[in-house]
């Protein structure tokens, strides 16, 4: 099922409009349900810009970041939607204001050596 603008649909065709824009589109969507699954991102020694490819069940920074915690220097996250402070920071050392690791969203990642880190979440729509 799709959301859009307050109705919902499920296959089919919509009408989907933005200003003096107005488009028909076929959508097809996948029904089955979410599955949780498992991925592996390997990370290089030094910086490395990272999303995550699944929508983590606990997204506690230190949840997400357990397997690879001993390797992380210091994690980064710009949200440009945060105008006071779009620039958050977490390290293993003095915490930080980013608190919440989720999908959709890059995330800057200081490592001390190589590592793979490895995430689990919700696969599905």
């Amino acid at each position: 099922l799709v959301q859009v603008g307050g109705n919902w649909y499920q296959g089919g065709t919509a009408l989907f409009e933005q200003g003096a824009f107005t488009t028909d589109m076929d959508l097809v969507v996948d029904t089955t349900e979410s599955t949780i699954g498992y991925r592996d991102i390997p990370l290089n020694e030094g910086w490395n810009l990272i999303g995550l490819p699944l929508a983590p069940a606990d997204t506690d920074i230190e949840v997400v970041l357990a397997n690879i915690m001993d390797n992380v220097k210091t994690v980064w996250n710009y949200d440009l939607s945060n105008v006071g402070n779009p620039w958050t920071s977490w390290a293993p050392v003095w915490g930080g204001d980013l608190t919440q690791m989720v999908d959709c969203k890059g995330y800057w990642i200081d490592m001390e050596v190589a590592a793979t880190l490895t995430v689990e979440g919700n696969s599905g729509l």
